[in-house]
């Protein structure tokens, strides 16, 4: 349960909040758990290391907010403002983040298992050595996104745009790409199996070194079939 007192001070405004973080740097953890912060403007706000464990934070703007650390692990954060948010090493598991706009966020080292991301805007967002094992990023719009070293294994991807995304390195075994968008992505070492699907990709071309190297096919766009047979390798050899 949420402490009323650290919830009294949240509810005065971000600068308020903000003042008594700076002045109680040894109050490192506030509990807010449970919390219902929804329809709330917390935007900028410091909310490194809080305890939002089951938090109501739908519709909540929480743009440039600070939550490295924080705990939102089964938090409800549907249709909320994330963008620019600092989520490094944050716990958002078992979290429904539906419709979220979590676009230029970093969420490297996060762990996001089980987490709902459908839909959500994750857009220039950094996953680097993020872990969203089994998430749901149906339709999701993850362009531009860095997913370098993130697990993605059994993760339903269905229909999601990963245009330009950099997935090197990272863990897609079992991982359902199906219908997703993948031209202009980094496939550097990507680690698939035969339970890796892949059907009716979208894909012109993709790179296979960060910074657009080794592009494929080196000029125009795959022939029908040619996206599977250039990966087929790697599912026969992680299967």
């Amino acid at each position: 349960m949420a402490n009323e007192e650290y919830l009294a001070l949240l509810k005065q405004g971000v600068d308020v909040w903000n003042n008594w973080r700076i002045n109680n740097s040894d109050n490192i953890n506030p509990d807010l758990s449970g919390a219902d912060l929804s329809d709330t403007d917390l935007s900028g706000a410091n909310l490194t290391g809080v305890q939002l464990l089951g938090a109501d934070l739908s519709d909540t703007d929480l743009s440039d907010a600070q939550l490295v650390n924080a705990n939102l692990s089964d938090a409800i954060l549907r249709d909320a403002d994330l963008s620019n948010t600092q989520l490094v090493n944050a716990n958002l598991s078992n979290s429904d983040i539906i419709n979220a706009d979590l676009s230029r966020a970093n969420l490297s080292e996060a762990e996001l298992v089980n987490a709902n991301l459908s839909s959500a805007d994750l857009s220039n967002t950094q996953f680097v050595n993020a872990n969203l094992s089994n998430a749901d990023l149906n339709d999701a719009d993850l362009s531009n996104a860095q997913l370098v070293n993130a697990n993605l294994s059994n993760a339903n991807l269905n229909d999601a745009d990963l245009m330009g995304a950099d997935l090197s390195r990272s863990q897609a075994k079992g991982t359902n790409f199906t219908a997703a968008i993948l031209t202009g992505a980094c496939l550097s070492e990507w680690n698939i199996n035969s339970a890796t699907k892949l059907d009716n990709i979208e894909c012109d071309y993709v790179y296979l070194e960060s910074g657009q190297l080794q592009r494929r096919p080196s000029n125009g766009e795959f022939a029908p079939g040619e996206f599977i047979q250039l990966f087929q390798k790697d599912e026969e050899n992680d299967s």
